[in-house]
């Protein structure tokens, strides 16, 4: 069958009403309508997501997460609410906005070739299984020789910063893919449904053993954001591979429940783990400088979580003197290969922030510290065509380890505010660690391969 390229016309209607709703959110703020801006952006963001949902009808669509959750944090931090956040520059105001179009544009691109395989292989639950036991043991065996190494666990120190100093080079690349073994468990139990077979009790306690030691392991760091993974992969996984044809059949009730129960706790983490860095009564109050010193720190804490990145991006085009041309975003082959040991001047570029203690970035600020808007540009049209692959790869059912990706995707798409996602190792490493459960979860076979 001959494949030809289709392109999705729905994103092109998306994209003008982005850049209208966007350049009148630019316009408001310029005269002080901040407020409204923010409100425009919010509704916008809302909007965007209930259209490609209600369209694709898939609610963990990586296009619809993208745009909600980029154009809520615009949204969040147009209102500038700290002292700290300072109007935006042109470059800024340029990048935020070409981000989501270009990824539009790369997003809308459909070739089929997404569903032919590099080989025949058939899925094999059973080795799945070995794979999750695997993932947990490895990840706690590693986070046990750190702790020897370094003579500490983070969720026990008194220092403040203990979290940021726990990682011994090359191990804890293993330590922090804990948050796969609940990934991997979800896509297991999927499978297991749909294929009518029971899970006997051995398996079920082996499996709830993996998942227990690996929440641990992300509680002893106190790491926020492996706890987010732990969360948000597997409730991503199962989303992503909802097709919804009548939104009046779900079980509205018990969504509602499960998301409840899902936000409380992570909320009650949260505020575990903030508890247990040992932050000082007012630390965070002097750290976030907000114009309204009276605004409660439960308050402050989620709004300079999202909207400080956004700052942080527009500190890198204020302070910027040269764009270091690829060497930013290629520091993940420095890192896994060991070359920044070697040649340290590779990777030796200072990180531009409003304030040291709020380092957070965006997933744009490599791209631009590499190329300026060219390359942010760039980066949201490769984006969106690797979505748009992954979405097609995982939509043939052949392998559903897949999802392992496109569930990873879906969170940097969710914190697409947080972090220069693909220009971070770790990021590499789990891929690269995803690739091989796909190759381990399964088995070559003769002959062709039903999806």
């Amino acid at each position: 069958m001959k494949n030809s390229i289709r392109f999705r016309r729905e994103n092109i209607y998306i994209a003008v009403t982005f850049a209208i709703v966007y350049s009148a959110a630019l316009l408001l703020a310029d005269v002080h309508l901040t407020s409204v801006a923010a409100a425009l952006l919010v509704f916008g963001a809302a909007g965007f997501y209930c259209w490609i949902v209600w369209k694709r009808r898939c609610p963990a669509d990586l296009c619809g997460l993208l745009l909600l959750f980029w154009t809520l944090g615009l949204g969040l931090a147009i209102l500038r609410l700290s002292r700290l956040h300072e109007p935006w520059t042109w470059q800024t105001k340029i990048c935020f906005g070409a981000f989501p179009l270009c990824f539009l544009l790369g997003e809308g691109v459909r070739t089929g070739h997404a569903g032919r395989s590099l080989g025949k292989r058939l899925y094999q639950p059973d080795r799945m299984f070995i794979c999750i036991l695997a993932v947990s043991a490895v990840s706690a065996l590693t986070f046990i020789v750190e702790a020897l190494i370094l003579g500490y666990i983070p969720i026990f120190s008194k220092d403040t910063h203990a979290y940021n100093y726990f990682h011994v080079t090359g191990l804890h690349y293993f330590t922090v893919s804990c948050m796969m073994t609940h990934g991997l468990t979800a896509i297991y139990l999927l499978d297991m449904k749909k294929r009518a077979r029971r899970i006997n009790g051995r398996h079920l306690g082996l499996l709830f053993a993996a998942n227990l030691v690996s929440i641990t392991v992300a509680l002893m760091c106190i790491s926020k954001l492996q706890f987010l993974l732990i969360i948000g992969l597997p409730v991503l996984i199962v989303l992503g591979q909802v097709r919804v044809k009548d939104f009046k059949s779900l079980p509205w009730r018990r969504i509602i429940l499960i998301s409840g129960l899902l936000l409380a706790l992570l909320a009650a983490v949260m505020v575990v783990f903030t508890l247990f860095r040992h932050y000082e009564p007012g630390y965070l109050n002097g750290i976030f400088e907000f114009r309204d010193e009276d605004t409660p720190i439960w308050i402050q804490y989620p709004y300079m979580y999202i909207a400080n990145n956004y700052a942080n991006f527009n500190c890198l085009t204020q302070r910027l003197t040269e764009h270091t041309l690829g060497l930013k975003q290629l520091f993940p082959v420095f890192a896994l290969t060991g070359t920044k040991f070697i040649w340290p001047q590779l990777v030796n570029f200072p990180i531009h922030v409003v304030k040291e203690e709020i380092n957070t970035l965006t997933i744009i600020y490599d791209a631009y510290y590499d190329f300026g808007i060219i390359g942010v540009m760039g980066f949201g049209a490769i984006l969106g065509l690797a979505s748009s692959w992954i979405s097609e790869k995982c939509a043939t059912g052949r392998n559903p380890v897949m999802m392992l990706f496109y569930g990873q995707m879906g969170i940097y798409m969710v914190l697409s505010f947080f972090s220069a996602w693909y220009s971070v190792a770790t990021t590499w490493f789990w891929f690269a660690i995803s690739a091989l459960f796909c190759l381990a979860a399964t088995k070559p076979v003769s002959g062709e391969v039903s999806s």
